[in-house]
This record gives C-alpha cells, structure tokens and sequence, in this order.
C-alpha cells in the first residue's frame, strides 16, 4: 500500500511543478529587459524645454476623453484645444498587465515590465531600473500613495501623497483625489515663485502628476459611462487649464513641455488588466517647447483624426529625454516618436533622434555582451553586424555637413536596427527553453502515468528494483546540465526547468523496470476499446479547454455529464439531467453581463435555504448548526439589502455611517465564519454536505452583486443529484483507481471549469468585479481587494471539491490515486496551452492566451490544495447504513 504521505508529497511536488511551469512562459517569451551596465548616451545639441510637466490620469480610456457631449462640445475642450492647436495628440498604446505600476514604469523608464514583476511587488521595485526621474537634476511627483513611491531614489525624485484613507470607495464623488493634486501643485509653484533659486526654475525638471479620481470613479461608480466618471474628466480638463495658465505666466520663456495620458484604460465593467482594447489604449496629448503643432486645418478630434499620432506607451520617456535634452533612460527599448517633435526645429530633430538611436545601440551592445557570456555559442544579430558600422559612419559625415535631414532619416534606420536587434536577442534562448520545459511536462506527465499503472497493480505483484541504473543515469545527466548551467552563469529558473526532465523522465523509466515484470501480468482491455476511449477523453479535455474562450460549451457539457453516471431510474435521471442542465446555463450569460441587484442576492438565499431543506426534509431540525446556518442566510439576505454606504443623512458628509460600519464588520464575521460552520455539523453525510452548501453560499452572498449566488444554488442541485447518482461501493477498504473513474475525474472538470466561468469570469484579471468587495472594504487596497475576489472565485470550486471528496469517500476509491489522475487531466489541457502562448502578435491575443495558460496552471495548483481542503470537511463523513466510518 502507498503510504500515508504520498499523498501530501504529491500536492508539494506538484505545486512546485506547476509554478515553475507556470513561470517558464516568462523567461521563453518575455524576459526582463532590464540589463546592468549600460552606458548613457550625452545628448548632442540645444535642449528644446527646461522642465516637462507629466499628468497622467490613471484609468483614462481613450474614446471617453476624445468623445463629444450630448451638445455635440468636447468632453475636455482645453485638451481638446492643445491638441488640435497648440500640439499634437493621439494614441498611447500600453501593454498587458494593464495595471497602474507597468503603466507609470513604461511612461517613465521606457520599456515595458515583464509580467514576473507583478509577482515580485506592487508599490516597490521589484528590480532597480534608470528612469527619466534620474537624468533631471530635479523631480517631484504628487498623487496616490502606491504610485507616486514607485520611483522614490530615482535621482533628486521628491514625492507627496495623500492618505489611503482619502481612497474611500463608499463616497459618492473621488474628484478631491485630483483635486488634492493640483492644490499641492498650485502651493509648490507658489513656493517656486517666491524662490528666485528654486531648482525647478532652470531645470532639467520634470512634474509628475499622478490623478486617480478617474480610476477610483471607474471602480466606485460602475466604469467610464458613470456620471462621475464624465464629470472627473472635466475636473481634470479644468485642473489642467489652470495649471497651465499658472506655468506660463511663471514662465514665459517657452521653455516647457506638457504630456497628458493615462497608465491605462478601463472596460465597461469597470474593469482593466488584460489586453482588450479599452484597457491598452489611452489617450495622448502633448504640447510646448518641442513639440510640433497640428495643422488647424487637418486636426480632427478623435479615433479618425487626420493628424493623430499613435505611439508606444513606452516612447513617452524618450520624448520626454529629448525636448529636455538628457540621456534616454538606458533601459528603454523604444525609438523616439519624432513625428511628435517640432518640424521647424530640423537641428534640434535630428540630434533627438540620433540621440535615442545611439542609446539603443548602446543598450543592444550591453545585451549581446551579457548573451554572449551566458551561451556557450554566440551568434549575433546579422544585420547589425553588416551595416550598423556603416550607418554610424554616414550618420557622422551627414552631421558633418549640416544635412539635417538625411542625419534623421539615418539615425531613424539605425534605431530600427537596434530594437530588432533587441527583439533578437530577448529571445536567443526561446527554442532550447520550449523544449527544455515540453520534455518537463512530458516527463511529469509520463510520471502521474506510471503512477497510476503502480496504483492498479495488485499488492503482491508489487516488487521493489534494486537496480538503480536509471537513476544514476538521471542524475548524472543532470550534474553535467546544471555544470554546464553555472560555467555560463545561467539564470536560477533554468537550474529547475533542466532539472523537471531529469527527474521525472528517468525516475518514469526507473519505475517502469521496476514493475515490468508484473505490468505484463495484468488483464487489459482489448487495444481497439483503450484507443477509442483515450480519443473520448482527450476530445473532452479539447472541449473544456475550448471553454475558455467559448463559454457556451460548458453548457452542453454539463448536460452531457449528466450521462456519465450510468444506468439509473428514469426520474432520477432526468431530475440529474435537469439540474445539470440549469446550472451550465449560467455559462450562456455573456461575461460582463453583471448588473448591480442586492434583491437577487438575496432572492439566493432563499432558494438556498428552501433548496437545503427540501434535501434534508424532517432531518432539518437535526442538527443546531443546520438551524443556525438558515438563520444567517435569511439575516444576509436582509443585510445586503440595506445600505453599507453614505446615506444623505445631515451631518454625514464623508465614509461610512455608524449603522454602515457595524454592518461592514457583520459582513466580515459572516464571510470567515460561515465557511468554517460547517466543521462544527454532524458527521452524517447527507448533513454535512448541505452544512457545506449552506456554508458557502452564505459567504458566496456577501461578496455577490447580481446573479452568482443563484448559479451556486443551481451548481449546489446539480451536485446533490450527481452526488445521488453514484451508488455507494460496499466496501471498507481502499480501492485502486482504475479506468472506471475517468468519468467522474472529467466530470469533475467539467463542475470545476463551471464554478469558474458559470459565475461570469473570464480566463483574464479584468474579469473580476471589484464591486464583490464592497461590503467588507470601502478603502482601495489591491491586496485585501485582490484577496477577497481570489477567495470568491474558490467557493465555487470548493463546493465542487467537497462533492468529489465525499462520492470518493462513499466509494472507497484511492484519494491518491484520484487526485493524480485529476492532475494528470489537467496537464493535457495545460500543454495545450502552453504551446498557444503567444509573445507576439496584437498584445490582446498576447495578454488572452498568457491568461488562458496562467488560469489553468493555477486550476492545477488550486484543485490539489481544494483537495486537501476538502477532505477537512467532508473526508470523515459517515452514511446513516453504516455502523462505522469507511476507510
């Protein structure tokens, strides 16, 4: 028999697995292009601007700032009048993650974060990087406080920021976030002005605004069409006015430069994180010293303006750099915009763009250098080695005789040249790594196989290998790729990545000889019928995972499920088909369909509660946990019908009332201590599982904001009858996993895929509603946020688990056993997905299958910890025929 622990091992082996798996598409696609030692490039020529005012309004979408009022008038017309008049304007396109700090790290140091540093932290630097707050000789920045820190010891960089407490979700209107802003910015210019010193006065100086209140308004208010949302936009429009006319009276040497654009945009749902288009175009507006000026004539406003400029959220820096007349920041990876530059200014063009092209350059010769001594062969860019010599030379004799032009249009081909360059060796490892981890999860998943062949061979035909041969060879194998590893001076990721196949394809080999002799023994099934049902099972793993992306075939997949339990009653089977059926109809609800309903959350906890006693009938009155829990479902559903936020009360003109705090705090109590009630429910099966039921949906309704605790009541039905449809074994021992409990494995895949997307998300970050965290915080933090929308997404998943867990218990199957070939599954839709990651394309297609291969991953992760979780709660349960426990 497999010990005790296997069980345990399996969960922390393949964790580790997974996450490393999951990590991997970081290193193969998108490295971090931050690298040590580059040298800055002096910037030849007259700067065009002593200072750059910076205004980034976080969650600004684009069409919302460029679209026209009911009276047919510019939303922002002082915007409106840069940058049709007095500037240039566009699109700024950011990447994913579409969040705050990846957004203000392009706009500043130019270049985009890999995804890796949201794992690494959010108001911190994960990894140290040059910005263009280190090249000024003075910067300051004003906004919310996990923003404007983020670059606190770049340079003389000086911040202030509000408290968190300001960022109260619960207030009717978040302008006064803005409004703090340009107040601090209006005493600090005050201050310049009385100050003949002031190093703001002769520069180079950038002013970093940070404004929120568009984001925060987004989020409170339900996304860019609320009221309050419109309304900020004009605030800002009117901040940035005055601010202007405060500079310029200042400072009317026309020497400063103005850049206003947003870190990202947001989704009608309120929502931003992936790479839709709402959340990676933002708005562009630029003008002052430097900067072209429209044609007056060809200026249309908007998406079909004539004359507007798209650029790459990541070229804002290197614009910034030029008119300021400092080094680009050395890590950035994107060539100047210079059709945003001043036509008429061909000197100060061409030694800008020059400038930015030999930056590149320079980073590109660092990058070769550091690929160069980690690989044990080298082969560099061809086309750099051809003509960048060349280039440089002509660069040179163009600006020795002042042609200007054909400098720039020089200079322009030799930053091309550089960022190809780049773009080459970012991924010089990309095909030794893909098949490095395709031979891990080859080895991992041959591994669960040869597992699950030991788990079904009889105790006595089990015998222990003394030759050691193939683990000898697995690991001497693995000395020579970890040597070879350190001599280059490899990263740490690769030492596990070389290490998965290794591991598992010799130990897979290890076990077969091992137990070869008594595998040959054992009776099969004809070789026709075990192809035929290999090819129905991978179909329906190529079925879920087609879910991600076409929801709708959850629903007959569900329905389809209810199939799998075999010969029953006729009523029975159609009460399954049924209740199936109900819940995969939640998947046919388009994602982002939620709507705001306090009285469907609760109309949830009724039929939560009518749906349980039915179940239960005179066996309700049982147990005064089950009593106790139909309590509190009634209560929440009274709670969250009253209102947590300000009430227009006099003398409450700010957070929460008295009777809303209480009531914040109840919602809190409740959504811990509802999941842990059922701990305390009797032993009794039928009990405890509705205890679970009860449990969770109470907890499920205090984050609910529309219609996802009904499809828990739904899921919670189709559960209970596929619970009923599988008869109990008449065992008392362990039973080994055979191919017999395929079907309940993908059937519980199919419950576990419905649990996620059936309460309206989709494989992406900007899914999740922030609005479920409303009744248990009201002040914007995104990890108590993030947090309490993970846990929301598990309840779900949890009660699926604890259903699996108790027909497993009931039928005396290897938890083991089961839970490996659960993993087992998941890993072919897994590989699935690693090989459709994309590191190229439109950064929608790139964001959607990045996600799609991360949800997956974590599904894996989850599911085993799910497990364990699960057998907490229901893996001591007794059935009322039993005069002791099973196994």
């Amino acid at each position: 028999m497999f010990q005790p622990d296997r069980h345990f091992l399996l969960v922390a082996v393949g964790t580790v697995v997974h996450l490393a798996l999951t990590y991997s598409v970081i290193d193969i696609h998108f490295q971090t292009p931050v690298v040590r030692g580059i040298e800055p490039v002096g910037f030849r020529g007259a700067p065009a601007a002593k200072r750059v005012f910076l205004i980034v309004a976080d969650g600004l979408r684009a069409d919302k700032l460029f679209e026209f009022d009911g009276d047919g008038k510019p939303r922002a017309p002082y915007l409106y009048d840069r940058g049709t008049r007095a500037g240039r304007y566009g699109i700024s396109h950011t990447r994913p993650p579409t969040e705050s700090r990846p957004g203000h790290v392009a706009l500043c140091a130019g270049f985009f974060e890999d995804p890796s540093a949201l794992f690494s932290g959010w108001k911190v630097n994960p990894v140290q990087f040059d910005s263009i707050f280190n090249r000024t000789s003075s910067s300051w920045g004003f906004g919310a406080p996990d923003v404007v820190p983020i670059f606190e010891g770049h340079g003389t960089y000086a911040f202030d920021a509000y408290p968190e407490e300001m960022e109260d979700f619960a207030a009717d209107y978040l302008g006064a976030l803005d409004t703090w802003v340009f107040d601090k910015v209006d005493v600090f210019m005050k201050d310049v002005a009385t100050n003949a010193s002031h190093p703001f006065r002769n520069g180079p100086s950038v002013m970093f605004l940070h404004l929120l209140g568009l984001d925060s308004n987004g989020h409170a208010h339900g996304g860019p069409s609320s009221s309050q949302y419109l309304e900020n936009i004009a605030l800002v429009d009117e901040g940035i006015r005055n601010l202007t006319a405060q500079v310029e009276e200042l400072f009317p040497d026309s020497s400063t430069a103005y850049v206003f654009t947003a870190d990202h945009g947001m989704t009608d749902q309120a929502s931003h994180g992936d790479g839709a288009p709402e959340n990676t175009e933002t708005p562009l507006v630029v003008w002052g010293a430097g900067i072209g000026r429209a044609d007056s004539k060809t200026a249309e406003w908007g998406y079909g303006g004539e004359r507007r400029c798209d650029i790459e959220q990541s070229q804002v820096a290197p614009l910034m750099a030029s008119v300021l007349g400092i080094p680009t920041p050395v890590n950035s990876l994107f060539a100047l915009p210079k059709e945003l530059l001043d036509d008429d200014q061909s000197t100060f063009r061409a030694h800008a763009v020059w400038n930015s092209a030999k930056q590149l350059e320079s980073a590109y010769a660092k990058k070769a250098e550091v690929v160069r001594d980690t690989s044990l062969t080298f082969k560099p860019f061809g086309p750099f080695v051809d003509v960048g010599e060349k280039l440089n030379q002509n660069i040179e004799a163009a600006f020795a005789e002042e042609n200007m032009q054909l400098a720039e249009e020089l200079s322009v081909q030799l930053g091309e040249l550089a960022v190809h360059g780049l773009d080459y060796l970012q991924r010089y490892d990309w095909v030794l790594l893909m098949v490095v981890v395709t031979l891990g999860f080859g080895g991992w998943m041959a591994y669960l196989v040869v597992t699950l062949i030991q788990e079904n061979l009889a105790q006595q035909n089990r015998v222990q290998c003394s030759n050691y041969g193939w683990r000898i060879a697995g690991g001497t194998l693995l000395g020579m790729c970890w040597t070879t590893l350190a001599y280059i001076n490899a990263p740490a990721t690769y030492y596990i990545y070389f290490a998965l196949p290794c591991i598992f394809i010799f130990e897979t080999l290890h076990q077969l000889s091992s137990a070869w002799s008594a595998i040959k023994t054992v009776e099969t099934l004809p070789a026709g019928v075990l192809l035929g049902g290999s090819m129905a099972v991978v179909l329906c793993l190529l079925a879920i995972s087609i879910g991600f992306v076409r929801r709708e075939i959850l629903f007959f997949l569900t329905a389809f499920s209810s199939a799998l339990s075999g010969r029953q009653p006729l009523h029975r089977s159609l009460g399954h088909c049924l209740s199936c059926m109900a819940a995969g109809s939640f998947a046919l609800i388009p994602a982002g369909a939620k709507f705001n309903s306090p009285a469907l959350v609760a109309t949830a906890g009724l039929v939560g509660s009518l749906q349980a006693i039915w179940v239960l009938g005179k066996r309700t009155t049982q147990s005064y946990v089950l009593i106790t829990q139909l309590c509190l479902i009634v209560s929440m559903g009274i709670g969250v019908l009253l209102p947590t936020y300000r009430t227009s009360l006099p003398g409450f003109s700010a957070g929460l009332y008295f009777g809303g705090t209480l009531l914040e705090w109840t919602f809190r109590t409740v959504f811990i201590g509802a999941m842990l009630l059922p701990l305390l429910a009797p032993q009794d099966a039928t009990l405890r599982i509705q205890s679970v039921f009860l449990g969770i949906l109470t907890s499920f309704m205090v984050t609910g904001v529309s219609w996802e605790p009904l499809f828990l009541c739904a899921l919670g039905m189709a559960l209970w009858s596929w619970y009923n449809s599988d008869m109990p074994v008449s065992s008392t021992g362990k039973i080994s996993v055979g191919l017999g409990d395929v079907p309940d494995a993908l059937r519980f895949l199919i419950f576990a895929n419905l649990g996620f997307f059936g309460q309206g998300n989709i494989a992406s970050v900007a899914s999740f509603d922030i609005a479920s965290v409303y009744r248990l915080t009201h002040i914007f933090n995104p990890f108590v946020m993030g947090g309490i929308l993970f846990i929301k997404i598990l309840i779900p998943l949890m009660l699926v688990a604890s259903v699996y867990t108790a027909i497993l218990k009931r039928k005396g199957v290897s938890f083991f056993g089961v839970h490996a070939l659960v993993v087992l599954l998941c890993d072919v839709m897994s590989i699935r997905f690693f090989f459709l990651v994309k590191g190229v394309g439109s950064w929608q297609e790139i964001g959607t299958s990045l996600g799609f291969y991360g949800v997956m991953n974590a599904q894996v992760i989850v599911v085993l910890v799910l497990f364990g979780l699960a057998r907490v709660f229901v893996g001591g349960v007794i059935w009322k025929s039993q005069k002791e426990k099973i196994g």
